[in-house]
């Protein structure tokens, strides 16, 4: 049951492992995108990152989850509401970072020996629904001066703790929940964001932070 209930989180994103190449954003610069209703975010709670949580959070109490051995896994959407994250990012590239993050997903229930893919709502089946609320690509070049340069990587730290993100990297936020497939149940919702971490090795890609961020969830 143990391992059990541990794949559900790590499936429904609510359970983080460290990771150096992404750093968790605060809870205080998490904001809701409006991909879910104003009643499931009301609902959340800050998340406990020693317990390695998303930094909001609803988990729904008195869950069998040993009566679930299926995943509907929805097509994943990008949704950023009013806000202005992800402007300016080409329709290619959100739609090679949502087929991306959606073919890991899958890949991750196919291979569970505890669950397996579902395509229709039914007992005993979990419906995940999953957005890409914020995107943000890194300056692949400033972020290799920062960290060469000494007097560029104390600017970079100074505007790290002005503002939690590290400057040059780049960015990801997300909204989750799961639901029960019959009956509609909210069991799990989430909101979370991750930022590129600081170290050599990234490549040319810009977008190499997002994809890390991905196959860290």
């Amino acid at each position: 049951m143990k391992r059990l209930s541990g794949f559900f989180l790590i499936v429904c994103l609510t359970m983080l492992i460290g990771c150096a190449a992404t750093k968790q954003a605060k809870s205080k610069k998490v904001s809701e995108s409006g991909f879910m209703s104003p009643e499931i975010y009301a609902m959340m709670e800050d998340g406990n990152k020693e317990e390695l949580e998303a930094a909001k959070r609803y988990l729904a109490e008195n869950v069998d989850w040993r009566s679930y051995n299926k995943i509907m896994l929805d097509p994943i959407v990008y949704f950023a509401g009013q806000r202005d994250e992800g402007e300016g990012v080409s329709q290619e590239d959100k739609q090679r970072i949502l087929d991306y993050f959606f073919n890991k997903l899958h890949k991750a229930i196919e291979e569970s020996p505890y669950v397996e893919h579902a395509t229709q709502p039914g007992p005993g089946t979990l419906r995940m629904q999953s957005a890409v609320v914020d995107l943000g690509e890194s300056h692949v070049t400033m972020g290799a001066i920062s960290t060469y340069i000494p007097q560029i990587g104390l600017i970079t730290s100074i505007a790290t703790i002005a503002k939690d993100k590290p400057a040059f990297v780049g960015e990801m936020g997300i909204e989750f929940k799961m639901t029960d497939s019959s009956t509609g149940k909210l069991l799990v919702a989430g909101i979370d964001k991750r930022y590129g971490g600081k170290k050599l090795g990234k490549g040319t890609d810009s977008w190499k932070d997002v994809f890390n961020i991905i196959d860290y969830y």
